[in-house]
Protein backbone atom coordinates (compact mmCIF):
# COMPACT_ATOMS: atom_id res chain seq x y z
CA UNK A 1 0.00 0.00 0.00
CA UNK A 2 2.65 1.97 0.84
CA UNK A 3 4.11 1.33 -2.69
CA UNK A 4 1.40 2.44 -4.17
CA UNK A 5 0.88 5.63 -2.52
CA UNK A 6 4.35 6.93 -3.52
CA UNK A 7 4.69 5.57 -7.17
CA UNK A 8 0.91 5.41 -8.54
CA UNK A 9 -0.36 8.14 -6.39
CA UNK A 10 -3.64 6.25 -4.92
CA UNK A 11 -3.71 7.50 -1.46
CA UNK A 12 -6.48 5.28 -0.45
CA UNK A 13 -6.43 1.51 -1.71
CA UNK A 14 -9.85 -0.19 -2.85
CA UNK A 15 -11.60 -2.05 -0.12
CA UNK A 16 -10.10 -5.76 -0.61
CA UNK A 17 -11.61 -8.25 1.67
CA UNK A 18 -9.62 -9.99 4.38
CA UNK A 19 -9.13 -13.95 4.74
CA UNK A 20 -8.78 -14.26 8.32
CA UNK A 21 -7.62 -17.52 9.66
CA UNK A 22 -9.93 -20.38 10.26
CA UNK A 23 -13.12 -18.53 8.82
CA UNK A 24 -14.17 -20.70 6.00
CA UNK A 25 -14.57 -23.92 8.28
CA UNK A 26 -15.37 -23.93 12.17
CA UNK A 27 -13.10 -26.64 14.01
CA UNK A 28 -13.25 -26.93 17.52
CA UNK A 29 -9.70 -27.77 18.37
CA UNK A 30 -8.68 -29.28 22.41
CA UNK A 31 -7.58 -26.10 23.83
CA UNK A 32 -11.28 -24.63 22.79
CA UNK A 33 -12.99 -26.87 24.57
CA UNK A 34 -11.07 -27.82 28.07
CA UNK A 35 -12.63 -25.64 30.91
CA UNK A 36 -11.24 -28.13 33.29
CA UNK A 37 -7.51 -27.31 33.91
CA UNK A 38 -6.53 -25.63 36.86
CA UNK A 39 -3.48 -24.96 38.93
CA UNK A 40 -3.54 -25.62 42.38
CA UNK A 41 -1.63 -23.49 44.95
CA UNK A 42 0.17 -26.44 46.59
CA UNK A 43 2.03 -27.43 44.16
CA UNK A 44 3.98 -24.22 43.20
CA UNK A 45 6.73 -23.04 45.01
CA UNK A 46 6.50 -20.17 47.41
CA UNK A 47 6.70 -16.63 46.39
CA UNK A 48 10.54 -15.97 47.80
CA UNK A 49 11.74 -19.31 46.38
CA UNK A 50 9.57 -18.39 42.91
CA UNK A 51 11.29 -15.34 42.54
CA UNK A 52 14.77 -16.81 43.21
CA UNK A 53 14.52 -19.17 40.49
CA UNK A 54 13.29 -16.45 38.05
CA UNK A 55 16.14 -14.42 39.05
CA UNK A 56 18.59 -17.32 38.79
CA UNK A 57 17.19 -17.64 35.15
CA UNK A 58 17.49 -14.00 34.65
CA UNK A 59 21.53 -14.04 35.29
CA UNK A 60 22.19 -17.88 33.81
CA UNK A 61 20.03 -17.28 30.48
CA UNK A 62 18.17 -14.27 29.82
CA UNK A 63 21.64 -11.87 29.27
CA UNK A 64 21.92 -13.75 26.44
CA UNK A 65 18.73 -14.92 25.36
CA UNK A 66 14.82 -13.93 25.39
CA UNK A 67 12.89 -16.10 27.12
CA UNK A 68 10.08 -13.42 28.85
CA UNK A 69 8.86 -10.10 29.11
CA UNK A 70 9.59 -8.99 32.38
CA UNK A 71 7.34 -6.01 32.29
CA UNK A 72 4.82 -8.26 32.34
CA UNK A 73 5.66 -11.43 33.62
CA UNK A 74 6.79 -10.33 36.88
CA UNK A 75 3.11 -8.72 37.61
CA UNK A 76 1.47 -11.67 36.65
CA UNK A 77 3.90 -13.53 39.01
CA UNK A 78 3.49 -11.75 42.11
CA UNK A 79 -0.72 -11.65 41.28
CA UNK A 80 -0.51 -15.26 40.92
CA UNK A 81 0.63 -15.62 45.06
CA UNK A 82 -1.22 -12.71 46.20
CA UNK A 83 -4.88 -13.34 44.21
CA UNK A 84 -4.31 -16.79 43.81
CA UNK A 85 -4.12 -18.91 40.80
CA UNK A 86 -6.65 -17.64 38.06
CA UNK A 87 -8.73 -20.85 36.59
CA UNK A 88 -7.03 -21.57 32.79
CA UNK A 89 -7.89 -20.05 30.09
CA UNK A 90 -7.28 -19.58 26.69
CA UNK A 91 -6.02 -16.35 27.42
CA UNK A 92 -3.83 -17.17 30.16
CA UNK A 93 -2.59 -20.90 29.60
CA UNK A 94 0.50 -20.24 27.74
CA UNK A 95 1.98 -17.86 30.90
CA UNK A 96 1.49 -20.91 32.97
CA UNK A 97 3.41 -22.67 30.49
CA UNK A 98 5.79 -20.22 30.58
CA UNK A 99 5.92 -19.58 34.45
CA UNK A 100 6.43 -23.59 34.86
CA UNK A 101 8.80 -23.21 32.19
CA UNK A 102 10.92 -20.77 33.97
CA UNK A 103 10.62 -22.95 37.30
CA UNK A 104 11.92 -25.87 35.51
CA UNK A 105 15.07 -24.19 33.62
CA UNK A 106 15.94 -22.57 37.22
CA UNK A 107 16.10 -25.97 38.76
CA UNK A 108 17.90 -27.47 36.25
CA UNK A 109 20.60 -24.86 36.98
CA UNK A 110 20.80 -25.46 40.25
CA UNK A 111 20.82 -29.02 40.44
CA UNK A 112 23.92 -30.40 40.55
CA UNK A 113 24.23 -34.47 39.83
CA UNK A 114 21.73 -36.77 38.35
CA UNK A 115 18.60 -37.93 40.29
CA UNK A 116 16.78 -41.19 39.69
CA UNK A 117 13.57 -39.27 40.50
CA UNK A 118 13.91 -37.49 36.21
CA UNK A 119 15.79 -34.66 34.44
CA UNK A 120 16.12 -31.37 36.73
CA UNK A 121 13.01 -29.86 37.24
CA UNK A 122 11.24 -32.56 35.64
CA UNK A 123 7.84 -31.69 37.69
CA UNK A 124 7.56 -28.44 36.59
CA UNK A 125 8.55 -29.20 33.28
CA UNK A 126 5.85 -31.82 33.18
CA UNK A 127 3.59 -29.48 34.32
CA UNK A 128 4.23 -26.88 31.38
CA UNK A 129 3.63 -29.98 29.09
CA UNK A 130 0.03 -30.49 30.31
CA UNK A 131 -0.96 -26.95 29.96
CA UNK A 132 0.74 -26.51 26.12
CA UNK A 133 -1.77 -25.92 24.22
CA UNK A 134 -2.60 -26.67 20.49
CA UNK A 135 -2.05 -24.14 17.37
CA UNK A 136 -4.57 -22.47 17.96
CA UNK A 137 -4.02 -21.78 21.21
CA UNK A 138 -0.41 -20.81 20.19
CA UNK A 139 -1.50 -18.13 18.16
CA UNK A 140 -4.16 -16.47 20.90
CA UNK A 141 -0.46 -14.49 21.64
CA UNK A 142 2.16 -15.37 19.59
CA UNK A 143 5.31 -13.35 21.02
CA UNK A 144 4.18 -15.16 24.21
CA UNK A 145 3.86 -18.64 22.15
CA UNK A 146 7.61 -17.81 20.54
CA UNK A 147 8.72 -17.15 23.90
CA UNK A 148 8.06 -20.58 25.53
CA UNK A 149 8.77 -22.23 22.47
CA UNK A 150 12.67 -20.78 22.85
CA UNK A 151 12.70 -22.01 26.64
CA UNK A 152 11.40 -25.22 25.88
CA UNK A 153 13.96 -25.71 23.25
CA UNK A 154 16.38 -24.84 25.60
CA UNK A 155 15.76 -26.99 28.32
CA UNK A 156 15.06 -30.23 25.81
CA UNK A 157 18.60 -30.07 24.38
CA UNK A 158 19.77 -29.33 28.14
CA UNK A 159 18.48 -32.23 28.97
CA UNK A 160 19.56 -34.58 25.83
CA UNK A 161 16.38 -34.21 23.72
CA UNK A 162 17.55 -32.55 20.95
CA UNK A 163 15.17 -33.90 18.23
CA UNK A 164 12.43 -32.48 20.62
CA UNK A 165 14.16 -29.19 21.17
CA UNK A 166 14.83 -28.61 17.29
CA UNK A 167 10.97 -29.34 16.66
CA UNK A 168 9.27 -27.10 19.18
CA UNK A 169 12.30 -23.84 17.76
CA UNK A 170 10.78 -24.99 14.73
CA UNK A 171 7.11 -23.99 15.83
CA UNK A 172 8.23 -20.90 17.28
CA UNK A 173 10.06 -20.35 14.24
CA UNK A 174 7.05 -20.71 12.05
CA UNK A 175 4.90 -18.93 14.58
CA UNK A 176 7.17 -15.97 14.22
CA UNK A 177 7.39 -16.23 10.14
CA UNK A 178 3.84 -16.59 9.73
CA UNK A 179 3.22 -12.96 11.92
CA UNK A 180 6.12 -11.49 9.74
CA UNK A 181 8.37 -11.06 12.52
CA UNK A 182 11.34 -11.70 10.12
CA UNK A 183 10.41 -8.14 8.25
CA UNK A 184 10.80 -4.40 9.91
CA UNK A 185 6.89 -4.14 10.64
CA UNK A 186 7.45 -1.46 12.90
CA UNK A 187 8.91 1.13 11.41
CA UNK A 188 9.26 4.59 13.27
CA UNK A 189 8.17 2.94 16.54
CA UNK A 190 10.94 1.33 17.22
CA UNK A 191 11.30 2.38 20.88
CA UNK A 192 7.84 0.46 21.38
CA UNK A 193 8.86 -1.63 24.73
CA UNK A 194 6.71 -4.17 22.37
CA UNK A 195 7.94 -3.76 19.56
CA UNK A 196 11.83 -4.00 21.64
CA UNK A 197 9.97 -7.71 22.95
CA UNK A 198 8.89 -8.90 19.12
CA UNK A 199 12.81 -7.75 18.21
CA UNK A 200 14.29 -9.33 20.90
CA UNK A 201 12.17 -12.53 20.25
CA UNK A 202 13.08 -12.80 16.63
CA UNK A 203 16.76 -12.72 17.18
CA UNK A 204 16.41 -15.51 19.97
CA UNK A 205 14.92 -17.64 17.39
CA UNK A 206 17.56 -16.85 14.60
CA UNK A 207 20.41 -17.49 17.28
CA UNK A 208 18.90 -20.55 18.41
CA UNK A 209 18.17 -21.59 14.89
CA UNK A 210 21.49 -21.25 13.36
CA UNK A 211 22.64 -22.92 16.78
CA UNK A 212 20.62 -26.32 16.68
CA UNK A 213 20.73 -26.10 12.88
CA UNK A 214 24.25 -27.03 13.21
CA UNK A 215 23.90 -29.61 16.18
CA UNK A 216 21.65 -31.23 14.14
CA UNK A 217 23.42 -30.89 10.23
CA UNK A 218 20.40 -29.61 9.52
CA UNK A 219 20.12 -26.28 6.76
CA UNK A 220 19.32 -22.75 8.34
CA UNK A 221 15.17 -22.29 8.30
CA UNK A 222 15.52 -18.63 7.08
CA UNK A 223 18.08 -17.02 4.61
CA UNK A 224 19.87 -14.16 5.88
CA UNK A 225 19.00 -12.36 2.79
CA UNK A 226 14.97 -13.02 3.66
CA UNK A 227 15.48 -10.91 7.05
CA UNK A 228 14.73 -6.99 7.74
CA UNK A 229 14.36 -6.30 10.86
CA UNK A 230 16.93 -4.68 12.64
CA UNK A 231 18.75 -5.54 15.97
CA UNK A 232 16.42 -3.73 18.87
CA UNK A 233 18.34 -1.01 20.57
CA UNK A 234 18.17 -0.07 24.12
CA UNK A 235 18.86 3.50 25.19
CA UNK A 236 18.39 1.95 29.29
CA UNK A 237 20.57 -1.15 28.31
CA UNK A 238 23.44 -0.45 25.41
CA UNK A 239 25.20 -3.52 26.92
CA UNK A 240 22.69 -5.57 26.11
CA UNK A 241 22.09 -4.47 22.97
CA UNK A 242 25.69 -4.61 21.71
CA UNK A 243 26.31 -8.25 23.26
CA UNK A 244 22.99 -9.46 21.53
CA UNK A 245 24.46 -7.71 17.98
CA UNK A 246 27.85 -9.47 18.61
CA UNK A 247 25.72 -12.64 18.72
CA UNK A 248 23.92 -11.82 15.99
CA UNK A 249 27.18 -11.58 13.39
CA UNK A 250 28.84 -14.58 14.57
CA UNK A 251 25.78 -16.70 14.31
CA UNK A 252 25.72 -15.62 10.86
CA UNK A 253 29.06 -16.09 10.36
CA UNK A 254 28.09 -19.64 11.26
CA UNK A 255 25.65 -20.25 8.59
CA UNK A 256 28.02 -18.52 5.62
CA UNK A 257 31.07 -21.41 6.95
CA UNK A 258 28.13 -24.06 6.45
CA UNK A 259 26.99 -22.93 3.49
CA UNK A 260 30.18 -21.79 1.59
CA UNK A 261 32.82 -24.18 2.85
CA UNK A 262 31.49 -27.40 4.11
CA UNK A 263 29.95 -28.82 0.70
CA UNK A 264 26.79 -30.83 0.64
CA UNK A 265 28.23 -33.85 -0.43
CA UNK A 266 31.73 -33.37 1.32
CA UNK A 267 33.30 -32.23 -1.96
CA UNK A 268 35.07 -29.27 -2.25
CA UNK A 269 34.78 -27.03 -5.62
CA UNK A 270 37.51 -24.45 -7.31
CA UNK A 271 35.84 -21.46 -4.75
CA UNK A 272 36.60 -23.57 -1.73
CA UNK A 273 40.15 -21.35 -1.07
CA UNK A 274 38.85 -17.79 -1.84
CA UNK A 275 35.39 -18.64 0.38
CA UNK A 276 37.83 -19.99 3.17
CA UNK A 277 40.12 -17.00 3.17
CA UNK A 278 37.11 -14.85 2.85
CA UNK A 279 35.61 -16.17 6.18
CA UNK A 280 38.70 -16.53 8.07
CA UNK A 281 39.14 -12.42 7.04
CA UNK A 282 35.54 -12.08 8.88
CA UNK A 283 36.33 -13.99 11.62
CA UNK A 284 39.49 -11.94 12.20
CA UNK A 285 37.78 -8.70 11.90
CA UNK A 286 34.67 -9.74 14.78
CA UNK A 287 37.64 -10.80 16.73
CA UNK A 288 39.09 -7.28 16.59
CA UNK A 289 35.76 -6.68 16.92
CA UNK A 290 35.17 -8.14 20.42
CA UNK A 291 38.60 -7.34 21.31
CA UNK A 292 38.01 -3.76 21.62
CA UNK A 293 34.31 -3.62 22.87
CA UNK A 294 34.91 -2.28 26.67
CA UNK A 295 31.55 -4.61 27.69
CA UNK A 296 32.63 -7.66 26.05
CA UNK A 297 36.63 -8.46 25.76
CA UNK A 298 38.37 -10.61 28.17
CA UNK A 299 39.79 -8.52 30.54
CA UNK A 300 42.16 -9.80 33.18
CA UNK A 301 42.31 -6.58 35.27
CA UNK A 302 38.10 -6.51 35.75
CA UNK A 303 35.94 -8.95 36.80
CA UNK A 304 34.72 -11.19 34.20
CA UNK A 305 30.98 -11.04 32.98
CA UNK A 306 28.57 -13.74 31.91
CA UNK A 307 27.68 -12.22 28.54
CA UNK A 308 31.33 -11.45 27.79
CA UNK A 309 32.73 -15.08 28.62
CA UNK A 310 29.63 -16.68 26.45
CA UNK A 311 30.43 -14.64 23.70
CA UNK A 312 33.91 -15.25 23.62
CA UNK A 313 33.56 -18.73 23.71
CA UNK A 314 31.34 -18.66 21.07
CA UNK A 315 33.39 -17.06 19.08
CA UNK A 316 36.63 -20.02 19.62
CA UNK A 317 34.09 -22.28 18.84
CA UNK A 318 33.63 -20.45 15.77
CA UNK A 319 37.85 -21.16 15.24
CA UNK A 320 37.36 -24.92 15.81
CA UNK A 321 34.71 -25.21 12.88
CA UNK A 322 37.58 -23.87 10.77
CA UNK A 323 39.85 -25.81 11.96
CA UNK A 324 39.48 -28.33 9.22
CA UNK A 325 39.92 -25.73 6.69
CA UNK A 326 43.36 -25.13 7.47
CA UNK A 327 44.81 -27.74 6.49
CA UNK A 328 42.26 -28.09 3.52
CA UNK A 329 43.99 -24.41 2.19
CA UNK A 330 47.58 -24.99 3.58
CA UNK A 331 49.09 -26.65 0.42
CA UNK A 332 47.03 -23.84 -1.27
CA UNK A 333 48.30 -20.56 0.89
CA UNK A 334 51.47 -21.91 2.20
CA UNK A 335 52.82 -20.27 4.87
CA UNK A 336 55.93 -18.44 4.50
CA UNK A 337 59.49 -18.79 6.08
CA UNK A 338 62.95 -19.85 5.80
Amino acid sequence: MLMQFQYVGHAISPEVPLNHDGVAFNIELPSMKQTDLAVNIEGLPSLDYALYLTNTVKFHIVQTYHLFDEQKFMPALHSLYTDGPPPVTAGNRMWYVQYFLVMALSKGLLTRGMSKAGSPGSEYFMKAMELFPDTYGLYIDPILSIEVCCGLALYLQAVDHRNSAYVYLGIGLRIALSQGLHRDIAGESADDPEVRRYRNAWWTLYILDRKFSSLMGAPSSVQDSDISVPVPGDQITPRRSSSLEMHIKLSRLKTKVLNTIYGIDGKLDVSFPKNTMTVLRELAALGAELNSAPDLKLDSQSPLSRVSATLNLCYHQESHVHRPCYKATSHVYPTRGP
